[in-house]
């Protein structure tokens, strides 16, 4: 099912952007940035860039497949109605089963 939030999302994983950039199309277009990279955190926190949509950094199990891994991501981001400005970790630490 896809909803008005998920219709929402747009993926910059492969257009090969500086993890700055990526943070500043984040801000410039009133979003929240989801992501599996630990250096967002860096970015924000010790380089004071403004992340004022927030930023969540999923910490996901290995054996979780690519497909599964925008399913779960999608489903925590859409399960909350406002995620607020600043930093959010969400680990999963088993794969799901079915």
């Amino acid at each position: 099912m896809t909803t008005e939030r998920t219709a929402a999302l747009r993926i910059l994983a492969d257009e090969n952007m500086p993890d700055p950039d990526v943070l500043a199309v984040a801000t410039g277009e009133n979003r929240l940035l989801a992501t599996q990279d630990k250096d967002f955190g860096d970015i924000v926190v010790n380089r004071n860039r403004p992340a004022p949509y927030g930023v969540v950094l999923f910490r996901l199990h290995n054996d979780i497949a690519d497909t599964d891994r925008f399913r779960l991501m999608a489903g925590i981001l859409n399960a909350r109605n406002s995620w607020g400005p600043g930093i959010w970790a969400v680990s999963i630490r088993h794969p799901t089963t079915s």
